[in-house]
């Protein structure tokens, strides 16, 4: 007998919602769909403002910028 079901992996336990009485000892194959995280996708993002700080320079920048764009129009 074939049968499909949907569940989800917690722990190290599969949980579905359906009745699973009527196929205790059978053999169990199981597929994951999705595909695993890979140790780069987990990674947390990196703060870059703590590198970096607001300078005179980077500020004279910003307003020559927003002037730029400001006027870039017809």
């Amino acid at each position: 007998m074939l049968a499909a079901m949907t569940g989800q992996v917690m722990n190290n336990s599969i949980i579905v919602e359906d009745d699973l009485t009527d196929y205790e000892g059978m053999t169990l194959v199981v597929t994951f769909l999705d595909e695993k995280k890979k140790s780069s996708q987990t990674k947390s993002k990196i703060d870059f403002s703590k590198y970096g700080h607001r300078t005179e320079r980077g500020q004279s920048v910003d307003k020559y910028m927003e002037e730029i764009r400001g006027n870039d129009r017809i």
